[in-house]
């Protein structure tokens, strides 16, 4: 099981934020679920990705006063965010490869 943590922050969760931050997460995915049909798959999986993107750049955004500031931390973001990525990615694809052994 992942450890939910603050996604640009870095800090540990306690108990009731982990709690919240899953409950979160099935919103979102019962949300595309209902969007969902085999013809469609596909697209809602991009749109949700999409719309995750665009929302995270909006709230790393919000840390800065200035441009400057802002542009000398894109790389280091965008690497945070895709290692963060590729973490709940494998976590998650590794969860599914063990239902094919139930």
């Amino acid at each position: 099981m992942l450890s939910a943590q603050c996604f640009w922050r870095d800090t540990e969760y306690d108990r009731q934020q982990e709690d919240d931050f899953f409950a979160r997460a099935d919103l979102f995915v019962n949300l595309a679920n209902q969007q969902t049909s085999d013809d469609v798959i596909k697209d809602v999986a991009g749109s949700l990705l999409y719309a995750a993107v665009r929302f995270h750049a909006f709230d790393y955004w919000g840390y800065f006063e200035d441009r400057a500031s802002f542009e000398a931390s894109k790389k280091e973001a965008i690497e945070h965010y895709v290692d963060r990525f590729r973490s709940y990615l494998e976590a998650n694809l590794e969860s599914h490869a063990e239902r094919f052994e139930e």
